[in-house]
């Protein structure tokens, strides 16, 4: 339940206050922010004769995935314990992001969620992991122009993040949220859940963790796994292509944090981070990546294994093309915003493969001139005519749309 919060106490320079049941989140940024939630949270509840917890999110609260997600994560955690949890929120941004009743991947909602960045996703099985990757990838892959690799690299990322709820937490469900900054071309995302964390995933390896942040550095070391099923290698992976790209990783768990900025060469560690749950404390990773810097994967992981292209396998025909059917991907192409996705996406494949992408026209009776301009003119005025003309082919064209084509291009390289 949304109201417009209208009874504020004075919470001025701070961050996170509390008065009787009520908790004023102003700022919830960092894991400390996250971990005094947890505590004033927990202090609420400590009296026996309360079982409801009111949160107020005024106009001035920035939303971002490394928050938002855990707090999806724990206001399901404390309606599944039977609290009663009431949201006080002014901020429409906040409530765009679905926080207080995450998305479940399926059709419908996939279909419903026309941007599926910016909201919390609750996945609760691998069929549905296997969802939300597919979505998240179509979506990246037409709206954030990414270097070789980057693409590839996110997938791998994701999917490892996503699956490790249930292979260590020992939880049912999981929080995922993305983001993107456009101008930037940076990527943001988090999984969080509210299983029994880091730490506690080692109780019964080989390995004797004595501490959060022990478990958390230890989990990021290369073949090192609770589960003797895994391999050990998904967050070792991710700390190599941040490295390699320069991006950030936070892992949080149990009362401890591992801060990683790539790009200033910083490691930070925080071992006093309060947690809601000791015996369920969770686990949050958070991480940033910058597509405007190619990412090696078989370099990053040493050219020991190289995971395979399933999406670019999926779209190859016969002759080894990558088939960029205009009619099933393009949203209409009579507007400008359509073609500035399809130029996206022709160029993320470009950039993501070896091999020859063929446009095909089949069914697109026409195209108007801004499309044309939009998704031909600027590839061609963006990428090399050099490139283009080894990797880039056409089929199904009438001789309409190719006029169209050819005079959009022709006043891009006149301009």
């Amino acid at each position: 339940m949304y109201q417009v919060g209208r009874n504020f106490v004075s919470t001025e320079g701070e961050r996170l206050g509390r008065k009787g049941k009520r908790i004023f989140v102003n700022a919830l940024e960092t894991h400390e922010d996250l971990g005094t939630l947890a505590k004033l949270t927990k202090w609420i509840l400590h009296n026996p004769q309360t079982n409801n917890v009111i949160l107020y999110f005024p106009r001035h609260f920035r939303v971002f995935p490394n928050a938002v997600s855990p707090l999806a994560c724990m206001i399901d955690y404390l309606r599944h314990l039977g609290v009663k949890v009431t949201i006080h929120n002014d901020v429409p941004e906040l409530a765009e992001t679905n926080f207080d009743a995450p998305l479940v991947p399926s059709e419908e909602s996939i279909a419903s969620a026309s941007i599926p960045s910016g909201v919390v996703w609750k996945y609760s099985s691998p069929a549905e992991v296997a969802s939300l990757l597919d979505v998240v990838l179509d979506y990246l892959s037409r709206k954030l122009v990414c270097e070789g690799g980057v693409l590839l690299a996110l997938e791998w990322c994701i999917g490892e993040m996503l699956d490790n709820v249930f292979q260590h937490a020992h939880v049912q469900s999981g929080y995922f949220m993305f983001q993107l900054q456009q101008e930037r071309r940076r990527l943001s995302f988090c999984v969080a859940d509210q299983g029994i964390g880091v730490l506690n995933s080692f109780s019964g390896s080989r390995y004797r963790p004595i501490s959060a942040v022990d478990a958390i550095t230890l989990a990021i070391q290369r073949g090192v796994t609770s589960n003797a099923e895994c391999q050990g290698n998904g967050l070792w992976g991710a700390s190599e292509i941040i490295t390699q790209n320069r991006g950030q990783m936070t892992i949080s768990s149990g009362g401890g944090a591992v801060f990683y900025n790539r790009q200033t060469g910083h490691i930070k560690n925080f071992d006093t981070v309060y947690v809601l749950d000791r015996d369920n404390p969770g686990a949050i990773v958070d991480v940033q990546l910058d597509a405007s810097r190619s990412i090696d994967l078989l370099a990053a992981f040493h050219g020991d294994f190289e995971p395979v292209n399933l999406r670019m396998e999926s779209l190859e025909d016969a002759q080894g093309f990558l088939v960029a059917p205009i009619k099933k991907i393009s949203v209409g192409t009579g507007t400008r915003a359509a073609g500035r996705d399809m130029r996206c996406y022709i160029q993320n494949l470009i950039q993501d493969s070896g091999r020859p992408v063929l446009v095909d026209f089949a069914g697109v009776g026409i195209v108007s001139s801004s499309y044309a301009d939009e998704c031909f003119g600027k590839l061609y005025r963006d990428l090399p005519t050099d490139l283009l003309g080894e990797r880039l082919r056409f089929s199904n064209v009438s001789p309409t749309v190719k006029l169209i084509v050819t005079n959009a291009v022709g006043m891009r390289h006149k301009g």
